[in-house]
């Protein structure tokens, strides 16, 4: 059996490789980004749009670039959702059954969330940190003992006595990406509409 040690870093390559690969630079143009620049330098501020595949590209407001300071951008909502049941009413004299009934409802955020943070490399800005994305799957039907439909004598059913709970996926991608003022940088980010890209921006202040 192979050593997944050694497996790791293969497979690890090959991810790599089926990246969409930029536009390439020369020796000259890539040492000018490393040299460093003065402390007069424009202010920045960074510009993130995400574009999901059917959509209008969605832009976020731009945000003044401080070194070390954190950037959170969001387009998220409060999805309400039951976080447990009371358990149904048994029938009366009169073969009404009161089904099972949210009790306690909890919140989650939905939508997507970038945090990053940006520091100065010679001339160029690099931005890192996450961009997450919470997407409502539909609920799913519990079933269990107090979640069983109830019929009458005849099975003839009373009430469904649906106990149903949501379910969510989070993907989240990694970002590290280095962008010289005036330019941008665009790639893919792991979405529940696939091919979803993001573009971040460094815009010089005027």
């Amino acid at each position: 059996m192979k050593n997944p040690h050694v497996l790791l870093p293969l497979a690890s390559s090959l991810l790599l490789g089926a990246c969409s690969s930029p536009q390439g630079m020369t020796v000259q143009q890539y040492a000018s980004l490393t040299r460093p620049i003065g402390k007069s330098a424009s202010k920045l501020s960074l510009q993130m749009t995400v574009s999901e595949p059917g959509t209008s590209p969605k832009e976020f407001p731009k945000t003044r670039i401080v070194e070390g300071k954190p950037i959170h951008l969001s387009a998220q909502r409060d999805f309400l959702y039951p976080a447990s049941y009371q358990p149904a009413i048994p029938p009366t004299s009169r073969q009404v059954v009161t089904p099972a009934t949210p009790q306690d409802f909890k919140t989650v955020q939905t939508g997507l969330e970038a945090d990053l943070r940006s520091s100065r490399q010679g001339s160029v800005v690099i931005v890192e940190g996450t961009i997450s994305v919470t997407d409502f799957q539909g609920f799913s039907r519990m079933g269990g003992s107090f979640g069983k439909p109830i019929l009458d004598g005849n099975g003839r059913v009373l009430t469904e006595n649906r106990v149903e709970m949501p379910k969510f996926a989070t993907y989240t991608t990694p970002v590290f990406v280095a962008i010289k003022p005036g330019d941008s940088a665009t790639f893919q980010i792991s979405h529940p509409r696939k091919n979803t890209t993001t573009t971040i921006s460094v815009v010089p202040e005027t």
